[in-house]
């Protein structure tokens, strides 16, 4: 169950660039977001069964993965970015395939090709997203040939085999859909680029599932369910500062950080996913 803030998502939407600034600038001025999400616990505890679900998924999470293995050099400082921006290696920015990405995802199968057909692509659109055409799933972006276009544009096409797949009118379980998502970017991604990309993508991933663990284990301290402090280094500052917890599902939704956690640890187990349909090879 996703509880949206919808005060938080008016202010977040709308305020973004001067909430950021500030907050590069040291000025605490994300206090209110963080009040409002602690104000909305209380609806969901008042949900024991699914409360009960995310102690589960939590005690699963946090024996997978135990300490955060994340510091500051992982991240970009630069002002006016999106943060938190993970440090990207200019290898998974460089050419890595013969053409397209959304050509060579297009080979998995016939009903990846059409969601590719009627998805939208745009020269310099990184907000990758999954939107709606004609009641469709589909998916907007930037094509190109790196890595970053390949994962990116698999794990949104992971939304879109998932939510197709559902009886017309159907809502989506997000959970599920964003397992499916992360499952293609990882599946996929490994499948298509060389050994030299591969290692270089693979060491992002780490990063990045870190990264989901963090909000994680902050959501799950708010919520009762774990102690922050017990998976972090305590004696850096790092892991406290504002900068870090400005994420848009962190303030707009609450339970959303455990959807990202365990969608990041289902994805990467060697014995699922097995029934993913495989791209044909298009690395340099």
């Amino acid at each position: 169950m996703i509880i949206a803030i919808r005060e938080n998502i008016r202010s977040y939407q709308s305020n973004y660039t001067e909430l950021l600034r500030a907050t590069l600038k040291g000025r605490n001025v994300i206090d209110s977001l963080i009040k409002r999400r602690r104000e909305s616990f209380p609806s969901l505890k008042s949900h024991a069964a699914t409360y009960d679900r995310f102690r589960n998924l939590a005690a699963e999470i946090r024996n997978r993965y135990g300490k955060i293995v994340l510091n500051k050099d992982d991240f970009q400082t630069i002002k006016g970015r999106r943060a938190p921006c993970l440090v990207v290696s200019p290898l998974l920015r460089e050419t890595a395939i013969l053409t397209n990405a959304t050509k060579v995802l297009a080979s998995t199968s016939e009903t990846v090709a059409e969601i590719i057909h009627e998805s939208s692509f745009c020269q310099g659109d990184l907000r990758y997203r999954t939107d709606l055409k004609n009641g469709k799933a589909v998916v907007r972006g930037e094509d190109g040939q790196s890595p970053l276009h390949v994962s990116s544009i698999a794990h949104e096409l992971g939304h879109c085999l998932y939510e197709r797949s559902l009886p017309v009118g159907t809502s989506p379980d997000i959970l599920k859909s964003e397992q499916n998502a992360y499952a293609c970017e990882w599946t996929w991604t490994r499948e298509i680029l060389t050994k030299r990309h591969l290692r270089a993508f693979q060491s992002y991933w780490h990063k990045k599932v870190m990264l989901d663990y963090f909000f994680f284990l902050k959501e799950s301290d708010e919520l009762g369910i774990l102690n922050f402090d017990d998976f972090c280094d305590t004696s850096s500052d790092f892991f406290y500062s504002p900068y870090l917890f400005f994420r848009e599902t962190y303030f707009t939704a609450i339970h959303y950080q455990f959807i990202y956690a365990y969608s990041a640890l289902w994805s990467s187990l060697p014995t699922e996913n097995t029934s993913l349909p495989f791209p044909k090879h298009a690395a340099r």
